[in-house]
């Protein structure tokens, strides 16, 4: 399935893994594929992201609510609160 900016996006979750090291690096998978974040936090959290649309470079600041959230995400800035997230698509 395509979003209307022609990004796949899949209803469900095939393959999640763990972000990690966001404390000294933006997280981004390496084949460039995007994904879904998912918050196992105890409350939400404001990320700095790179949407599946958007140029290189740009970010926006979202507000990431406990679980699974719908923003289709190439890249993670750089962080330094402590927070426990999952990569999902």
């Amino acid at each position: 399935m395509n979003t209307r900016s022609n990004e796949m996006v899949s209803l469900q979750i095939g393959k999640m893994g763990v972000v990690e090291n966001l404390a000294s690096s933006d997280f981004f998978l390496d084949s460039g594929q995007s994904f879904l974040i998912k918050n196992d936090s105890d409350d939400a959290v404001t990320l700095e992201v790179q949407l599946a649309a958007m140029k290189s470079g740009e970010f926006v600041s979202t507000i990431f609510d406990t679980g699974w959230n719908p923003e289709l995400v190439k890249k993670i800035k750089t962080n330094s609160t402590d927070v426990r997230l999952k990569w999902g698509y």
